[in-house]
């Protein structure tokens, strides 16, 4: 089999995975009729992936450990396969939010392993090369998603996005598979963190349950919301103690001023990123009444505009301002939400687009920039370390925006309809209630939706702005 091939079937798996992480976003009102779940209780469809992806990250690495890559991957793989199987014939919302955690564990455990298949396929001499390859499906995927949620749901159905990579990963294992050695084992090494790590995975996955579920069950008035906040803060103390002992995550890394600051904003910064991902486009189908091809058309534009971009400034922006282009970026980001916070009803598709043409430009000057400057004084040896650190909770904070969001989101709208329903305009109330013209009743929800929506992105605007505050001093430091 030729290298070429097996370099196009490990990007297709690496793809696909990442793919994953926001092909669901366009879809979310599709899904949630079909799954008979309301879709503003519905966070969960995007969590419960990104829960397992947290923990297989970890998981991935523990296994690479015990068994040889290979072998790690293949596992992944199948995993996800698997899952995605049962996420695309689910038929209620228990079995899709398991399959869902199942096929987002099984790809942690994929991605993590999946840069080292490059490197040995490629060889040390085009390691920049693999590099690229692997950093591009990172890139393209967020591109890619919303596109291609909107047009297998549009035109098929939304099972299909999840059916869709039986054959894609089928054949990439078979592709792969007459190289692989399953049975070679890497070296064992002694006292692998395996209490740590379940630990780690009771703390993510009791707490983001809580996050997901609080709000529709009454918080500390269900019985399984206060279990799984007892599991959370178990889980919490136990994590911490077992993980100084048998190390999971060295969390020294943040004694580093640099590291704390640029690593904190970037985290919380792709959380807000990510829930607006969510939130856009399903303004724009329910109460904009928008197209959902047309709506993943808008809402690909950032991630387009940054897809273009990045490589460029990566390539041709000079180190020294680098700290620089992250103040910009969350500038430029604050500016963004200003933008979106102001959409309406009668906002025009081109005011739209002007908005995410700009967020672009903020998406493309984010990651490097943030991450160079955590990784400013980190000794080279603990560099892997600090970096997973990073990517954890950078999806740790995607989960938690998305379930806050829509939690907030509901408040959000029911003090705008008590506050209107407050007013002095009784008639207008009166036929609102009785659905007198039904046309009354349908533009105030949308009206509600969309001045929650924008409340959140004003929020949004001002917590960036106070991330390009925060990030200065950082960059003053730096430039002397």
């Amino acid at each position: 089999m030729s290298t070429a091939l097996k370099v196009f079937a490990i990007y297709t798996i690496i793809f696909t995975q990442m793919l994953d992480t926001s092909v669901a976003n366009l879809a979310l009102t599709n899904i949630s009729s079909s799954l008979y779940i309301d879709v503003y209780y519905s966070s969960w469809i995007m969590t419960s992936f990104g829960t397992g992806l947290v923990i297989s990250f970890s998981l991935g690495n523990l296994l690479g450990k015990i068994y040889s890559t290979d072998a790690v991957l293949v596992i992944g793989v199948l995993v996800f396969t698997a899952a995605s199987l049962g996420c695309g014939v689910s038929t209620n919302a228990a079995e899709f939010l398991a399959w869902r955690f199942l096929q987002g564990l099984g790809s942690g455990v994929a991605v993590v392993v999946s840069q080292s298949h490059l490197f040995r396929m490629l060889g040390e001499s085009r390691r920049t090369f693999a590099i690229s390859l692997w950093g591009s499906a990172f890139s393209l995927a967020p591109v890619m998603g919303p596109l291609v949620g909107a047009i297998v749901t549009e035109h098929l159905s939304w099972r299909w996005l999840f059916l869709i990579n039986i054959p894609l990963m089928t054949v990439s294992l078979l592709i792969l598979l007459p190289d692989f050695s399953l049975s070679r084992a890497a070296e064992k090494t002694k006292a692998l963190p395996f209490t740590t790590l379940i630990t780690f995975a009771l703390l993510v996955a009791s707490t983001q349950y809580v996050l997901d579920f609080g709000e529709q069950l009454g918080w500390l008035d269900s019985f399984s919301i206060v279990v799984a906040t007892v599991i959370s803060v178990v889980s919490l103390v136990v994590f911490v103690n077992a993980n100084r002992r048998n190390a999971l995550f060295d969390f020294r890394v943040f004694r580093d001023f640099n590291y704390a600051i640029a690593t904190t904003v970037s985290c919380l910064g792709n959380g807000l990123l990510f829930a607006s991902l969510v939130f856009l486009p399903l303004w724009m189908q329910r109460d904009y009444d928008m197209p959902i091809l047309e709506a993943g058309v808008i809402v690909s534009v950032a991630s387009g505009v940054a897809a273009i971009l990045t490589p460029l400034l990566g390539k041709y922006l000079p180190s020294r301002w680098l700290g620089f282009a992250a103040i910009f970026s969350l500038s430029i980001t604050a500016f963004s939400f200003v933008l979106m916070s102001q959409f309406s009803l009668d906002s025009s598709s081109d005011y739209m687009v002007l908005s995410r043409i700009i967020a672009g430009l903020g998406l493309a000057t984010f990651t490097l920039p943030l991450t160079a400057l955590a990784l400013k004084n980190i000794p080279s040896q603990n560099v892997v370390n600090a970096n997973a650190i990073g990517l954890m909770l950078r999806v740790v904070s995607a989960n938690a925006f998305v379930a806050i969001g829509f939690a907030a989101f509901n408040h959000i709208r029911k003090v705008k309809e008590l506050d209107y329903l407050s007013t002095p305009d009784r008639l207008t109330n009166l036929k609102y209630y009785a659905g007198i013209p039904d046309g009354v009743s349908s533009y105030l929800s949308h009206w509600f939706s969309t001045s929650a929506m924008t409340s959140m992105f004003w929020l949004s605007a001002l917590l960036f702005a106070i991330f390009a505050v925060a990030v200065t001093p950082v960059v003053m430091r730096i430039s002397r």
